[in-house]
């Protein structure tokens, strides 16, 4: 599910975008969109449906001659439909930050959905990025997409400003991709370092070369406050999940699953574990130096996504392996051992 967090903002979307557009009065949920590992089970439950068929001739850009501050959306879907919105010329679907917006049942249907709110957008951009989904045993189709310029100027200052108050998402995988904080198309050290070159000026008592010294240091002392109380937020998080589930971030299950392992590689000669998709990367590193392999190489398995099953039968991709479940994760997460011969 989507965050609870979120409604507020999903309420104020909905009531802006109801307002500004008189043929547009059916209430949609627009929010922003989850991080990318609990995006797929987002946008399944934001139709209440357990499986979902993209539409890959509507993951397109909208692109206008003018700056575009709303989407209006004409579409045929008997049991409604879902989309990932995003400022530029990028797939949503792969980008941290989007909207996700529910569209109601209609044949046709007509909505306009503000996309002042995300992250990256400023009041010049002029593409917006679409993916649409719809339920899979109710296949839907997108009539007309374009963009639409109807914010006043106070409502897109605001809500540029809004954007510093984004949380920055700390992936536990992968600490080290960090968006940053920015303001509309400004990062946010750029306009911290130029306010303060220009309170610098209008003081007239300091050089130029003191001034760039004294409003850089200002700038990252501010910018590393906002940065801290984000960190110490998503660690309290993290630390809350960790012991009140045994789960971490979007690694969910593995930090567990690699303890469960290692375990089990004293008891098993020659020990080796996979995981199906991106989730391996992360394994590696947890089970160090333990050794990975492929899938069809390997004697475990640290089921977490990405994978299927069909009986006692594990599928990754087009790999078929039979195998017995060692332990589940309170997560969801499973270790399992392989039961076929393995080279």
């Amino acid at each position: 599910m989507v965050h609870r967090g979120l409604l507020a903002i999903a309420l104020g979307l909905s009531c802006a975008a109801s307002a500004f557009d008189a043929h547009a009065q059916t209430a949609i949920d627009v929010v922003l969109a989850p991080p990318l590992y609990q995006r797929s089970a987002a946008l399944r439950d934001a139709v209440h449906r357990d499986a979902l068929t993209p539409l890959t001739s509507a993951t397109a850009i909208v692109r206008g001659d003018a700056p575009m501050s709303h989407v209006r959306v004409r579409y045929s879907a008997p049991a409604g439909m879902v989309l990932l919105l995003a400022p530029g010329t990028y797939d949503p679907l792969f980008l941290p930050d989007a909207l996700l917006a529910a569209l109601p049942p209609g044949v046709p249907g007509e909505v306009i959905i503000p996309v002042m709110h995300v992250p990256g957008w400023h009041g010049g951009i002029r593409a917006i990025g679409i993916a649409a989904f719809s339920p899979a045993d109710a296949p839907g189709a997108l009539i007309a997409v374009s963009g639409v310029d109807q914010a006043p100027y106070h409502e897109r200052w605001l809500a540029e400003l809004g954007h510093v108050l984004r949380t920055e998402k700390f992936p536990a995988a992968s600490i080290n991709f960090l968006l940053g904080y920015r303001m509309g198309a400004l990062p946010l050290p750029v306009l911290l370092l130029g306010i303060g070159l220009v309170i610098a000026a209008l003081r007239r008592r300091m050089g130029w070369p003191r001034a760039i010294a004294l409003s850089a240091f200002v700038a990252l002392g501010m910018y590393t406050v906002r940065f801290d109380v984000d960190l110490i937020r998503t660690f309290a998080a993290d630390a809350r999940a960790w012991h009140a589930a045994g789960t971490y971030g979007e690694m969910g299950d593995l930090y567990s699953i690699a303890d469960a392992f290692r375990g089990e590689a004293k008891a098993v000669p020659n020990a080796r574990i996979a995981a199906c998709g991106q989730t391996l990367a992360p394994v590696r590193y947890l089970v160090h130096p333990l050794p990975t392999a492929s899938w069809m190489e390997a004697t475990h398995a640290a089921l977490l996504r990405g994978w299927q099953q069909e009986g006692d039968n594990y599928i990754c991709n087009s790999d078929h392996r039979r195998g017995a479940v060692v332990q589940t994760f309170p997560g969801g997460g499973q270790l399992i051992r392989f039961t076929d011969a393995h080279p």
